[in-house]
């Protein structure tokens, strides 16, 4: 039997995650809000800056990595969205109701919303897109779409990484009705499913379409226009947004090129033009540890031993490291102090002090075998400390930090940023799972993978801290990747030119044109 979404202790544990793209948020029933047939529009335009380049042409199923996210999320719509009090809430989907253990999920869809080119939209445009999502060309290491497509029910195995297109767990009886059967409980797959990777597109004379507020008008690795979508309904108050990859954007917003400074974590002198709003999503470092077949850190006591090694090294230059213009808090565990898996500072100590016996044997062993690390940007400056150290190294900044991580396995050790998950436990598997939207072979460890399976299909709260302190200590001992700590984002903006329209929480970048509007109206 399907039931509309109740709010209640089983449904939090149930439907909520952070997401990468992947947050939690409480599961409610909710209809279309009041005022979504307004359709102001003004002249005003914004700039927007993003800390590096993407990947064209952009699609729903391309996404890589956040900042890619950020943009199309402008463009296409998910079946649901993350609402300004932090709750899932319909978006291309008008409501949506799930069956008592959670491995049926009806939705039905708002047919009146448009794709740009004025086709109207249907259940049968998500389960095309996600199918073609599945074939089309991956930017990552495995297709961005797995870590909830994998789960569904009457699925073929993969071969590799070639995915079954035939989603045959997914149903469109009609152009309103599109249900959606997993194989068991997936708890936050309706979070995830709020993400624009899973929104529907139409490829129209040589591009990708959305039915999203905007549309592409142009786009290279390092600007897209967005106009308007004539067809949409929805409120804004810019006629046009033009977003920038800027690593160095604030003499550019002093000048007026740049409204808005997005995933900003720099510390900076405010002026009396120059604001920031919080609520940005924040970043988590990972020094990603290449276990490959062949490689020296195949073997798991050397990769304990540089992992205990580069928390020694950040423990006793904790001032120093955290003393950067950027806002970062080193922390080596995880899940956050108020997630589950969270280990007592007791017990991540035991640990901690048991792998530093290994450090003599890695720093021998490199000696004629010199490390390939690759770190590059603020956190260099760890790099004199390993070297003091004694450990035998080699530093190569790669000019794609995430290619190599994806693509190219060269390194020994890569450092990439990834979003915070935050609330429930499940979003590292969209990194540490086997089938992680943002995963990669080098970091694939069978243990962890196995326990983080198990933690998904979890529908009782109570037993969600004893499983994910065992995840923990996999990660630990397994080592695929080792957390260095968290850097704090805000949203930056020329407060003469623009004020915010409203507050976020969470994994907030949200929409820019739904967070701002100009202080004068045109």
């Amino acid at each position: 039997m399907l039931k509309k979404v109740r709010l209640n202790k089983k449904t939090v544990a149930l439907s909520s995650l952070a997401v990468a793209s992947l947050l939690l948020a409480i599961v409610v029933f909710s209809e279309r809000p009041e005022g979504y047939d307004m359709n102001i529009v003004s002249e005003n335009s914004l700039a927007v800056s993003l800390p590096h380049t993407w990947d064209i042409p952009l699609y729903p199923a391309s996404q890589r990595a956040m900042i890619e996210e950020a943009i199309m999320t402008h463009v296409f719509e998910a079946l649901v969205q993350i609402g300004e009090n932090g709750l899932i809430l319909p978006l291309a989907a008008k409501s949506y109701k799930f069956n008592d253990d959670f491995t049926q999920f009806e939705f039905k869809i708002d047919t009146s919303r448009r794709f740009s080119d004025g086709a109207s939209l249907t259940s049968k445009d998500f389960k095309r897109s996600w199918e073609e999502g599945l074939l089309l060309p991956q930017n990552s290491w495995n297709k961005a779409l797995l870590d909830v497509m994998a789960f569904l029910s009457n699925r073929k195995a993969d071969q590799g990484n070639t995915a079954d297109v035939t989603l045959s767990g997914i149903e469109t009886p009609d152009d309103e009705t599109l249900i959606v059967r997993f194989e068991k409980p997936v708890r936050t797959a309706l979070a995830y499913l709020s993400g624009a990777r899973f929104a529907p597109f139409r490829f129209v004379d040589g591009r990708y379409i959305g039915t999203g507020r905007y549309v592409i008008k142009s786009q290279s690795e390092a600007e897209v226009l967005l106009g308007l979508n004539p067809y949409s309904k929805e409120l804004t108050s810019f006629e046009s947004i033009r977003f920038i990859a800027e690593s160095d954007p604030f003499p550019r917003m002093l000048n007026g090129e740049i409204d808005v400074i997005a995933f900003n974590s720099l510390n900076y002198d405010k002026t009396d033009l120059i604001s920031e709003t919080k609520g940005i999503e924040d970043i988590s470092y990972w020094l990603h540890v290449n276990g490959l077949k062949g490689r020296f850190f195949e073997d798991r006591r050397m990769r304990q031993a540089f992992q205990a090694l580069i928390w020694k090294i950040f423990r006793e230059n904790r001032s120093e490291i955290e003393n950067s213009p950027k806002r970062f808090k080193v922390d080596f565990q995880p899940y956050l102090p108020f997630q589950a898996g969270r280990l007592p500072d007791s017990a991540f100590e035991t640990i901690a002090r048991k792998y530093e016996t290994l450090i003599s044997e890695l720093i021998a062993r490199s000696k004629d075998n010199p490390l390939e690390l690759c770190l590059k940007g603020f956190l260099t400056k760890v790099l004199p400390f390993i070297q003091e150290s004694g450990l035998n190294f080699k530093n190569r900044e790669p000019e794609d930090s995430l290619r190599e991580f994806y693509k190219i396995h060269s390194c020994d050790a890569v450092l990439a940023g990834a979003s915070v998950h935050v609330i429930d436990s499940d979003g590292l598997y969209h990194l540490l799972g086997k089938d992680g939207a943002i995963t990669s072979p080098i970091i694939y460890r069978e243990n962890v993978d196995k326990l983080l399976l198990e933690g998904r299909i979890i529908q009782t709260p109570e037993l969600l801290p004893a499983h994910y302190e065992k995840v923990a200590e996999a990660i630990f001992s397994e080592v695929p990747s080792i957390h260095l700590g968290y850097i704090s984002n805000n949203i930056t903006y020329r407060s003469d030119r623009l004020r915010v329209r409203q507050e976020f929480i969470e994994r907030k970048y949200d929409k820019i044109w739904k967070i701002f509007q100009p202080t004068k109206p045109n």
